[in-house]
């Protein structure tokens, strides 16, 4: 069994690095091919993020399954389970293929797009099409990966596609291409992502099969259980698209840009979080009884919040002076005040991944999805109020008003699910370190009235100094009020232990 913490790091990094790729890829393509283009590439990008409602949730489902029936040696189960979401998402990658060709103009026509780039956009959204069936058979294949535990393999083959997007997004801007020429480099990349996992999971387990065959019952478990976690997606899509569609259709599609621009810095930083956060799912899976699951839900809690204030506070405070060296003065000003909102309300958002893994890993995701829906549909409203009144403010607004579920839902766990009478402990891995978080913002922002970054070396330096003294009081507070086994104690033990076996590791790569 692969080390939590050592999966978790193999997770963290597979985020890290594509984050530090469209650090230096974003500004490029901006400059290349101009604010009003990316925005229309953003909005084309993310009508083919809603398709992925079509999954039905069932990526979640392979990998609950795969997870048990491997912990259970049940080869039997494992093929069923995989043929049987192989022949699903064949089948509904195809019937989407055929209804978004059909579809296109009207699809496009609920949107703000100008003229001379309609018959383009409706290329780039055929296209998205088939990125999006290909995205489809690859979840199944990720699924097999990491359903063993073997963030570590998975990882390098998220690491080698991003690089490999990167470079042939260059040589296509190099080579004159346009947008449409950058679809096609997502389509190449998802295909060589897919290509490359059908082997690493032929290799981990090789008597898999990974050929589509319809079983009722293989049918019958991934639906059942892939239902909750199609409501979530649903739901959850409704809180990461209806901004961008909702800005496309009621501002301009060249608005979409200037959003996704740091709403994309702060999801992908907050991905990293939640993709150390993922290996929760398998662990919860496996867990021998309440206690252990009451351990890994408490220790796991603080650290998920510690490093989502680590990355989000320092955002916070230093966002607008980030996009100004990171893109311009100009773009800073018309989105510094969203991706600071979007930033702030993320650095809680840490802390909700945990109990979301422990309800998909126990087999309750309709907890998961009752949580979603709230936020979906909260979302979904607050946007259609907010952003017609305020703009891009309007969805700053709106990301922050949704924390209240993740609120609700943390003393939920707390208090029903998990049956702990006292608070203390809540309040100690939770509501302490959220409050000395919002402090050390307030004090930063006092802090850049005398001392402002006007390069990048002053931001980087500010920033460290920033991180450091933070980390440093939100593992003292920890310490001092946790008791001998503090949450810091424990996660010092773990990541030293997943230290001493990286060589093992590399050796079983």
């Amino acid at each position: 069994m692969r080390s939590l913490t050592g999966n978790a790091i193999w997770n963290i990094i597979g985020r890290v690095v594509p984050l530090a790729i469209t650090f230096f890829i974003t500004p490029f393509l901006i400059l290349h091919i101009g604010a009003s283009n990316y925005g229309l590439y953003m909005l084309i990008m993310s009508i083919s993020g809603v398709m992925g409602v079509m999954s039905f949730g069932l990526g979640d489902a392979t990998l609950r399954y795969v997870a048990h029936y491997h912990i259970q040696n049940d080869l039997g189960g494992i093929n069923r389970v995989v043929r049987s979401t192989l022949f699903l998402y064949i089948t509904i990658g195809l019937l989407v293929i055929v209804a978004v060709n059909l579809l296109a103009p009207i699809l496009l026509s609920l949107f703000s797009i100008p003229a001379e780039s309609i018959s383009q956009a409706e290329v780039l959204l055929r296209i998205s099409a088939l990125c999006f069936a290909v995205t489809l058979i690859n979840g199944v294949a990720v699924a097999i990966i990491q359903g063993v535990q073997r963030y570590d393999i998975q990882t390098k083959n998220v690491i080698l596609a991003a690089i490999f997007q990167a470079l042939a997004t260059i040589v296509v801007i190099k080579s004159s291409g346009g947008i449409t020429e950058l679809i096609f480099v997502v389509l190449s990349t998802n295909i060589l992502s897919l290509t490359i996992n059908i082997l690493l999971a032929k290799r981990i387990l090789p008597q898999t099969k990974f050929t589509p065959a319809y079983s009722a019952a293989g049918i019958r478990e991934v639906t059942g259980y892939g239902f909750f976690s199609f409501l979530t997606h649903l739901f959850g899509l409704s809180f990461s698209y209806s901004d961008r569609l909702i800005i496309g259709s009621f501002v301009s599609s060249s608005a979409v840009g200037f959003l996704t621009v740091p709403q994309d810095l702060a999801l992908r930083a907050l991905s990293v979080v939640g993709q150390g956060g993922a290996v929760l799912f398998p662990k919860f899976s496996s867990a021998k009884g309440p206690a252990e699951i009451e351990k890994l839900y408490i220790n796991a809690t603080w650290v998920m919040l510690m490093f989502s204030i680590l990355i989000f506070a320092p955002l916070t405070v230093f966002m607008k002076d980030f996009l100004t060296l990171w893109i311009s003065n100009d773009f800073a000003e018309k989105c510094s005040t969203v991706g600071q909102l979007i930033a702030f309300s993320s650095m809680v958002r840490g802390a909700f991944i945990v109990y979301q893994e422990l309800f998909k890993g126990v087999n309750k995701p309709q907890y998961v999805t009752a949580i979603a829906f709230c936020v979906g549909i909260t979302s979904l409203l607050l946007n259609f109020t907010l952003i017609p009144k305020y703009g891009l403010n309007g969805a700053g607004y709106s990301y922050c008003a949704t924390t209240i579920w993740g609120f609700v839902a943390m003393f939920f766990t707390w208090k029903y699910f998990l049956k702990k009478g006292p608070w203390r402990i809540l309040c100690r891995i939770f509501l302490m370190p959220l409050a000395i978080g919002c402090i050390a913002i307030l004090i930063g922002f006092k802090l850049q009235d005398f001392y402002p970054p006007i390069s990048w070396p002053i931001l980087f330096a500010e920033a460290s100094i920033f991180t450091l003294g933070l980390s440093i009081i939100l593992g003292c507070s920890e310490v001092l009020f946790g008791g001998k086994d503090n949450c810091a104690t424990v996660f010092s033990r773990s990541l030293k232990s997943a230290i001493s076996q990286s060589n093992l590791l590399r050796r079983n790569i």
